[in-house]
């Protein structure tokens, strides 16, 4: 994940106040309000690709043998290519006339492996095995730790600024008094589509996401310390 992209603008101008302090009525708390966006690009941890077999033949039974056959052919090269086993699913097959169709969905966090297993595959089969250009996603667990890194990086942004704003007048900067998320995007880019349009390239950086969190923190303003 790529925490480096630049941040937008704060959506206001940082607010500068006296808020009484719920304590009592003659004590008062100088306050600076602000908000910020952090951004982070999530980058595909995962890779897919579909494998179709189909054979026709005069006869189910033949035609279910010939798949069968090539199967056990793509099973092996998927195992010789050290793809665990739990990240190939084979879906039911489908016999219409004398047709007979399996289909092997295979997901690996190594696009290098799935690479190699395509290539193998295209080069020692027939056409009656077909395979899907490699697609790529990204997993729960990344989406989840790069909405959790956005939001840090919009706070880091908000302490920065305000800081900044407390020097100005003079101040320090305290405590942070209420933290709120008032935001969150999540966009998949599509750069370079049209330069790419059939790469694999193309698949893996339209994959890509963008988050971007928007926050409000009120800081406590404290007067400058004179040593």
């Amino acid at each position: 994940m790529n925490s480096d992209l630049p941040t937008t603008k704060p959506f206001r101008t940082p607010k500068i106040g006296i808020s009484s302090d719920a304590d009592t009525n003659l004590s008062f708390k100088r306050s600076l309000q602000v908000e910020a966006v952090g951004i982070v690009k999530i980058v595909p941890d995962l890779c897919h690709v579909l494998i179709r077999i189909t054979s026709q033949k005069v006869s189910v039974s033949q035609a279910k043998d010939s798949v069968e056959r090539r199967l056990a052919y793509v099973k092996q090269t998927i195992q010789n290519c050290q793809i665990p086993e739990a990240e190939t699913k084979v879906f039911q097959s489908v016999e219409t006339g004398y047709t007979h169709t399996s289909e092997i969905f295979v997901t690996s966090s190594d696009a290098t492996k799935l690479y190699e297993l395509s290539e193998i595959l295209t080069q020692k089969l027939d056409d009656t095995v077909t395979l899907t250009p490699i697609t790529f996603s990204i997993s729960s667990k990344s989406l989840a730790q790069g909405r959790l890194q956005s939001a840090g990086n919009a706070v880091q942004n908000a302490r920065k600024k305000a800081t900044e704003m407390a020097r100005l007048v003079e101040g320090s900067l305290g405590a942070p008094l209420s933290i709120e998320q008032i935001g969150c995007e999540e966009n998949n880019l599509s750069a370079f589509s049209d330069s790419w349009p059939n790469s694999q390239f193309n698949n893996w950086q339209q994959a890509c996401m963008v988050v971007k969190s928007s926050v409000m923190i009120l800081f406590e303003l404290k007067p400058r310390k004179i040593s």
